[in-house]
């Protein structure tokens, strides 16, 4: 399997070598595509030493040298991609030794896979941030916790019952993607999750190795995610634009009616609500008929998929994925 891994760099100099050369350390890895994005620190100067140094290696640059973000910058990295998969790193995360066998074996166990995801651990940079990000997010491992079905997907990350997804444990197959389903450059955040809900409801996606991580995700000072009401904007904006786009034509009525009640609960019109138990869940319910009378085409989206029934899942065959066995 040959991968090509796509790192947006943006004011990333401590931590950039490590992730780099965790890319380089994997033999599936046949290059590595760095978007810088106009960093006000030293990020290009070892952008460009890689680059001189490692044939495998290149860089690219938005044409005016400005900042566009992660999303325009991972785009312009899908376009120069020149293999059949694709993999993403940010620039202060790593990969882990042998992070494509697992992925290596669902491709070929599955031919129907677009894409496979698997979780990733954390890397802290000191005891304070460790501590923080216990209390405000409160897990270390970020996927889903068992086998999901490829056609459960789009209502796992919808409900988030199962876990969530992140996209340094996901390896794409380069068709899958096209100009239509790239990383929405209006989003600054939240664009990964916006990306998955996508996929999960038009590719077919699977799990990969749950024994293990593949990727440590950098915690440090400059994290975004610890600006609770940026991001929750930025998840305001990717849910309504799901549906907006009527659930990108997912039929799962239970899965878009969370979407819905998770886009009202991120309102302001929630806020004074949240945190005053059994009220909240009333105040949801009201917030949600009242958002549903005002959207009859969301309405009658909602209805159509309740009067479908839940989709039919072909049964399917789980690989045995294990590293002991992907290694070999």
């Amino acid at each position: 399997m040959k991968v090509s891994v796509i790192i947006p760099v943006y004011n990333a100099e401590q931590f950039l070598t490590d992730a780099i050369a965790s890319a380089l350390n994997q033999e599936e890895t046949a290059e590595i595509i760095l978007v810088e994005d106009g960093s006000p620190d030293d990020s290009l100067a070892i952008c460009e030493h890689f680059a001189e140094r490692h044939p495998h290696i290149r860089l690219l640059r938005h044409p005016d040298g400005r900042n566009h973000g992660a999303s325009a910058s991972r785009n312009l990295g899908i376009r120069h991609a020149r293999y059949p998969y694709l993999a993403f790193l940010d620039a202060d995360d790593m990969y882990v030794e042998n992070r494509f066998k697992g992925a290596a074996h669902v491709f070929a166990h599955y031919a129907d896979a677009d894409g496979v995801h698997e979780s990733i651990g954390v890397q802290y940079y000191d005891e304070e941030m460790r501590e923080m990000h216990i209390s405000r997010i409160g897990r270390e491992i970020t996927g889903v916790v068992k086998f999901i079905h490829p056609g459960q997907l789009f209502r796992t990350l919808a409900t988030g019952k199962f876990g969530h997804v992140s996209l340094d444990g996901v390896v794409l197959k380069r068709e899958a993607l096209d100009e239509t389903l790239m990383f929405d450059p209006d989003l600054t955040q939240c664009e990964d999750t916006d990306l998955m809900l996508r996929l999960a409801a038009s590719r077919t996606l699977y799990s990969g190795d749950l024994t293990r991580v593949v990727a440590l995700r950098g915690v440090h000072r400059d994290n975004r995610v610890f600006d609770s009401e940026e991001s929750n904007e930025f998840k305001r904006r990717y849910l309504r634009k799901c549906i907006e786009h009527r659930f990108y034509g997912s039929r799962d009525a239970a899965a878009n009616f969370y979407i819905v009640a998770r886009y009202v609960a991120s309102t302001h019109f929630f806020r004074p609500f949240a945190r005053i138990g059994g009220l909240a869940q009333i105040a949801r319910l009201l917030l949600v008929s009242g958002f549903l009378i005002l959207h009859p085409g969301v309405l009658v989206h909602l209805l159509r998929g309740a009067l479908r029934g839940p989709p039919r899942l072909a049964p399917i065959e789980m690989a045995p994925l294990h590293l002991e066995q992907t290694a070999r």
